[in-house]
C-alpha cells in the first residue's frame, strides 16, 4: 500500500478536524495577534470540505488563513478545476490558500503530465493567481 492508503485505512477520530480545535486557534490568535504575527493552518481533511475548511477561518477570531488541499487533488480538466476554485470561493472567499502542490503528493508538473506538465502547471499557477488568495511558493 502507498502511504496514502495506509493513512486512509486508519480511523481518524482523534487526528483529524477536532471539534475542540478552532477553540485552541482561538486562544493561539490572541497571541498572535498580540505579536503581530500570522496563524496559517494547515488543514488537511480527507474530504477536501471546503465548508470544513472553513470553520477554521470563517469566526475571524481563530486562524488568519488555512490552507486548502483540493486543488492539489485536480485533474487537468477545466470543469473540476472551476468546481474546485468556486466551492472554495462560495466557503470563505478571502481566507483560504490554496495549496497547488506539496511534499507530501506529486507536484503539478507531474500530476498534469503528457509531456506537457510544466506549462499546464504554469497556466494552472497563473489562474489561481488572479483568485483572492495568499500565494506560499515552496522551496524545494
Amino acid at each position: 500500500m502507498s502511504p496514502r492508503e495506509i493513512f486512509a485505512s486508519y480511523d481518524h477520530r482523534y487526528d483529524l478536524d477536532q471539534s475542540g480545535n478552532t477553540e485552541i486557534y482561538q486562544r493561539w490568535r490572541k497571541l498572535a495577534d498580540e505579536n503581530d504575527a500570522l496563524l496559517l493552518g494547515e488543514v488537511y481533511l480527507r474530504d477536501n470540505d471546503p465548508n470544513k475548511v472553513s470553520r477554521y477561518v470563517a469566526s475571524k477570531d481563530s486562524l488568519h488563513r488555512a490552507f486548502y488541499f483540493a486543488p492539489m487533488h485536480v485533474p487537468w480538466s477545466p470543469e473540476p478545476m472551476w468546481d474546485t476554485f468556486r466551492d472554495a470561493l462560495d466557503a470563505a472567499p478571502e481566507d483560504l490558500s490554496w495549496a497547488l502542490s506539496s511534499h507530501d503528493d506529486p507536484r503539478a508538473p507531474t500530476r498534469f503530465g503528457g509531456g506537457r506538465g510544466k506549462q499546464r502547471a504554469l497556466a494552472y499557477s497563473v489562474l489561481y493567481y488572479f483568485f483572492l488568495a495568499s500565494i506560499y511558493l515552496p522551496r524545494g
